[in-house]
């Protein structure tokens, strides 16, 4: 998980495929061009999600992406947010488990002071779904409804026969827990 999380934040398609399940098993068995494509369809999938996060800059309203992509921007995944491991739930058989994690987004230590005033910096909202704008120096953080810490249900498979994964798992899916939202609240000074 954390190897796709680190592969979503840093744009690395090629780890992104390596670790989605869905992507492997559709292309299992193809090669050149017919490879190329659904390659090429994957990286679409994933500028869809980028796409989805610079709407909800507008519509401060962040759509679900099935690749996470705009959810791990809005949650500053790579900017000192940071995942805690709650449970993991293994199948009789060991071909599947499902980990249950929790995302902490760690506004308390946004470093707006660093940045220039009026930038504009884009954080996951409370409730889970909305996404928080601040403008440097011009707009009070207190005044905001963040998004303090979001459980995340992972669904892992273990790769078929003859396919890699450098995790020794492959991710089939994943969803934000909503009822798992925690509001950030500002400590005073």
């Amino acid at each position: 998980m954390e190897l796709y999380l680190a592969a979503a934040m840093q744009r690395d398609e090629n780890m992104m495929s390596i670790l989605w399940a869905p992507y492997r098993r559709e292309t299992r068995g193809l090669a050149g061009e017919e490879l190329e494509a659904r390659f090429a369809d994957f990286q679409q999938d994933i500028a869809a999600g980028h796409a989805a996060f610079e709407a909800a800059k507008q519509s401060f309203e962040l759509s679900p992406d099935p690749l996470g992509v705009a959810l791990f921007r809005a949650l500053r995944l790579g900017k000192g947010a940071f995942t805690i491991p709650l449970g993991t739930t293994l199948s009789d058989d060991g071909r599947t488990a499902v980990v249950r994690t929790r995302l902490n987004t760690n506004v308390d230590n946004l470093q707006l002071d660093s940045l220039p005033t009026g930038i504009l910096v884009y954080v996951a909202g409370y409730p889970l779904g909305r996404l928080e704008r601040i403008s440097v120096n011009y707009e009070e953080v207190a005044d905001k409804s963040f998004l303090a810490a979001v459980d995340i249900e992972w669904q892992l498979v273990r790769p078929a026969e003859g396919v890699g994964s450098p995790a020794g798992w492959l991710i089939e899916s994943f969803a934000p827990d909503p009822e798992s939202a925690v509001k950030w609240e500002p400590h005073s000074r």
